[in-house]
């Protein structure tokens, strides 16, 4: 039988590519129910918006400083084999919140750290992932290949926040923290089984600071790839205000966690249907001014919730901002892709990330200290205003407005 759909007759052609999806199902379950817990565990033991915007911080600014020896790491190594020892450890880190999830409010502290610590090793999770499809799917199909694999964060946002929720309200934190730690064991055991072979190798570790300066320098020669890691950077920072106002809308409105898991599950079915729909075929637009757009659209919506004063409002905006949320990475995935070559592409990706990985935690650190002086209404709006302005100044970019998918040789 023929398969009209092009993501999926990837995932059915490529074992490899399929044990990588299917891993990444059952540890972003785990990581729903994980932060779930995590959240409302700071929340009802500090009552604070600001230690809720700490959570983000504690998460992403680890992170974006190590993604680019990540990213060396990646290039130098078998991607599949460090994606599993970070899975590994990421499963004993988080073993190790479940436990001080059960001590007082001193505990908090040691959750920090755990969870920055958790976000150092957690690139080597993802930085080889696009590079890794890359390897694994031809050029004409990696733009299906990409949007295909961003369903498994549109399934897991489907039925995780939901799940996460009621788990956190019949459980507790601790033991919804265990089922998150034993998924990052499963989907090691899914990566496992992905040749270590299977790698495109850059150049020695040996040379780490030249490395990490050739990912700067080809930052430096395509203007569009800076260009959009500051669109996106703010794009994040935006986005983090949704990790403020939500719990806290949430909690004070719609009845706790069971109502903030089912905001983001409304959210995941927008993202869900539009995977689907975006990864039938190749995207047909111009790249560049299609993601300026999604962020001009979010931004409205972000504005939007301000005046959504009851559930079923909130609910309907977090559907339809699901669905335009859902082209941007896939598409910046593809720029990568198409631009750089792929033995270059950790060292360029994982030099963008701090930039772009350091919007969210900035964001959402933010927003939990403007949270009180502005009010939840207040701060949504004016996050959606300045996002629409964003998006529309981007749109007035040379580079942006007029990239469509071409190779390096028209970005030099």
């Amino acid at each position: 039988m023929q398969i009209r759909h092009e993501g999926l007759s990837i995932f059915i052609r490529s074992k490899f590519f399929r044990n990588l999806w299917l891993g990444s199902v059952i540890s972003g379950l785990g990581n729903e129910l994980g932060e779930a817990a995590v959240l409302w565990m700071v929340l009802d033991k500090t009552n604070s918006p600001a230690a809720v915007g700490l959570i983000s911080l504690c998460v992403g600014v680890p992170r974006a400083l190590v993604n680019p020896f990540a990213g060396v790491l990646g290039d130098r190594y078998s991607r599949p084999r460090l994606m599993v020892l970070g899975n590994l450890l990421l499963s004993l880190i988080y073993g190790g919140i479940a436990v001080t999830s059960y001590s007082g409010v001193h505990s908090i502290w040691i959750s920090f750290v755990l969870l920055a610590l958790g976000s150092v090793v957690s690139p080597l999770t993802s930085t080889g992932r696009s590079q890794l499809i890359a390897e694994l799917i031809s050029r004409e199909e990696r733009s299906a290949a990409n949007f295909f694999d961003d369903v498994y964060l549109h399934l897991t946002w489907l039925v995780g926040p939901a799940i996460a929720g009621f788990s956190v309200s019949w459980l507790g934190y601790g033991p919804v923290l265990v089922i998150d730690s034993l998924s990052f064991v499963l989907c090691a055991a899914f990566l496992f089984s992905i040749p270590s072979a299977l790698h495109t190798p850059g150049t020695p570790f040996s040379q780490l600071s030249k490395n990490l300066l050739d990912g700067v320098k080809m930052l430096k020669e395509r203007s569009l790839l800076l260009q959009l890691a500051g669109l996106t950077f703010f794009f994040n920072f935006f986005f983090g205000v949704y990790a403020v106002f939500l719990p806290l809308m949430a909690r004070n409105h719609f009845g706790g966690a069971r109502a903030y898991g089912v905001l983001w599950s409304a959210f995941a079915i927008g993202s869900f249907v539009g995977g689907i729909i975006f990864s039938r075929k190749a995207w047909i637009w111009p790249i560049g001014p299609s993601m300026a757009a999604v962020i001009v659209f979010w931004g409205i919506l972000t504005g939007l919730l301000a005046f959504a004063h009851q559930y079923w409002m909130v609910l309907v905006i977090m559907l339809v901002n699901g669905f335009v949320y859902t082209p941007y990475e896939p598409l910046y995935k593809t720029v990568i892709q198409h631009i750089i070559p792929i033995r270059m592409q950790a060292k360029v990706s994982s030099t963008i990330r701090p930039i772009t990985g350091l919007g969210q935690p900035a964001g959402s650190w933010l927003s939990g200290l403007l949270a009180t002086p502005l009010g939840i209404t207040g701060l949504t709006f004016v996050s959606g205003v300045a996002t629409v302005v964003v998006g529309a100044f981007t749109l007035m970019s040379p580079h942006i407005r007029s990239y469509k998918g071409g190779g390096a040789d028209s970005l030099m």
